[in-house]
């Protein structure tokens, strides 16, 4: 399996796991946001793959992106919902099955309002250090 892949089932099972994240998007974390989905969700966007070779060491810096959306009034729902997942997600030293990570860190939050004039969007952006 792919480190991408392994890491993103990591973070959809620590999100689900958590109370806090989930009090605020019940089971709603999706890889493809289903029709009609409801407010507010996370959704899995862009992946980044970095080869980070060390002497003798296979390596991968993984940037990985996480869309929050939000149709409630403002901003604010969109920035608890962000908030809770970068408390559980900063510094988490999760495992993965056939590789290590050796970090796992926040970058930064953008949050805007969509085109749309209904919707929040932000982009919650991680980086993982993970060895083969």
């Amino acid at each position: 399996m792919s480190p991408s892949l392994e890491l993103q089932e990591a973070i959809y099972a620590r999100l689900l796991s958590d109370a806090t994240v989930s009090v605020l998007i019940a089971d709603r974390v999706y890889d493809r946001v289903p029709e009609n989905a409801e407010f507010p969700y996370v959704a899995f966007g862009n992946f980044d793959i970095i080869r980070d070779d060390a002497q003798c060491i296979s390596g991968y810096e993984i940037h990985v992106d996480l869309d929050v959306w939000s149709r409630a009034v403002g901003k604010p729902e969109a920035h608890n919902v962000t908030y809770a997942i970068t408390k559980s997600l900063h510094n988490w030293p999760g495992a993965l099955p056939s590789f290590v990570m050796t970090g796992f860190q926040h970058l930064d939050t953008p949050t805007f309002f969509d085109p749309d004039g209904l919707t929040t969007h932000s982009v919650v952006r991680f980086v993982a250090f993970i060895n083969e």
